[in-house]
């Protein structure tokens, strides 16, 4: 997982907004000039903000990386087998018009499609057998 990442990437968005406004932010009392103090809070906080959003818009497919390294690795064959190695997710049966990657699969007799949302947001697509036996996984958020 760590060798596909591009880290210049991950510090020119991530790490340098969060620097430069908490820089901005803390430096801004040394400023004489009342106006210039205010833009630099100012500066300073939607930069930071623009970080949080950024975290929060990306923790959910980090997650799903995550757990796709647990339960890849595990090599379920039942649905038990698959919950086991996920957390912080919400469930649902879903049509296979629904998901994302799975929406030209034919559901056989006895067959369902459940969709797991990772961390609320990253939709997991799994077709279960009439024994709860894994037919096929979509991860739909890559």
């Amino acid at each position: 997982m760590s060798g596909n990442i591009n880290w210049w990437l991950i510090i020119i968005v991530f790490v340098l907004p969060l620097s430069l406004g908490v820089v901005a932010f803390l430096t801004a009392s040394r400023f004489q000039r009342k106006w210039a103090r205010i833009a630099l809070r100012t500066v300073g906080s939607i930069l930071i903000l623009g970080f949080l959003a950024g975290v929060a818009e990306i923790a959910p497919y980090f997650w799903a990386l995550h757990l796709e390294s647990k339960w890849s690795a595990a090599k379920p064959t039942t649905q038990a087998q698959l919950e086991a190695c996920l957390s912080l997710y919400t469930q649902r049966n879903i049509q296979p018009s629904q998901s994302d990657w799975g929406h030209s699969y034919q559901l056989g007799p006895g067959e369902r499609m459940t969709q797991y949302r990772l961390l609320y947001r990253a939709p997991l697509d799994v077709v279960y057998g009439s024994n709860d036996t894994i037919v096929v996984i979509y991860t739909s958020y890559e």
